[in-house]
C-alpha cells in the first residue's frame, strides 16, 4: 500500500540510473533532495532539512521534484559557478548531477540548464520507484541528466 504522502514528487530514482552515474564519475557524497529510505549518498537532506538552503559539498546528486525543478537547477547553476575558485575542501562542490524532466520549452531550462549544464537525454521513460522499492510511476515525458561542473562560464 502506498502512503498518502507519497506523491509523484517523492518517486525514487531507480538504482540502475544512479549506478550508471557512479560508474561515470564516482560515488556521490551528498543527496540534496532525498528521503532516508531513498537517498543515493551517505549524507543527505530531506524536505524538512530544505536542501535549497543547506550547504552543498563534494559530488552532489539531485532528483528534484518534477513539479518544480526550477529552484533546484538555479541553485546548481549558481553554486557551481560561484565555487569555481573555491579551495577549502569543506566548501568544495566537485559537480552536481541532476535527473530532470526533459522540459526543454520552459524558462527554467533556458535560464538555468542550457547555459550551465552538460546534458544527456535518456531514452524512453524512467520507471520511478515507490516507498516499497517497487516500480510505481512514469513521468508524462522523458528525462535528462544535467551535469553541472565547476566552471568559469556565466
Amino acid at each position: 500500500m502506498i502512503p498518502d504522502w507519497w506523491t509523484s514528487d517523492e518517486w525514487a530514482t531507480p538504482p540502475e540510473i544512479v549506478a550508471a552515474e557512479v560508474a561515470r564519475g564516482g560515488p556521490f557524497d551528498l543527496d540534496v533532495c532525498a528521503r532516508p529510505e531513498t537517498t543515493k549518498a551517505p549524507a543527505f537532506y530531506t524536505k524538512n532539512d530544505d536542501g535549497l538552503v543547506m550547504p552543498w559539498r563534494g559530488r552532489v546528486w539531485c532528483n528534484p521534484p518534477y513539479s518544480d525543478p526550477g529552484p533546484w537547477v538555479r541553485r546548481a547553476a549558481l553554486y557551481t559557478y560561484e565555487q569555481r575558485h573555491a579551495t577549502r575542501l569543506d566548501l568544495l562542490v566537485r559537480d552536481v548531477v541532476m535527473l530532470l524532466p526533459a522540459s526543454t520549452d520552459t524558462a527554467w531550462f533556458h535560464k538555468w540548464v542550457l547555459p550551465y549544464a552538460d546534458l544527456r537525454f535518456l531514452r524512453g521513460r524512467i520507471k520511478f520507484l515507490g516507498p516499497d522499492g517497487k516500480p510505481r510511476g512514469t513521468p508524462k515525458a522523458g528525462s535528462i541528466m544535467a551535469y553541472y561542473p565547476r566552471r568559469d562560464r556565466p
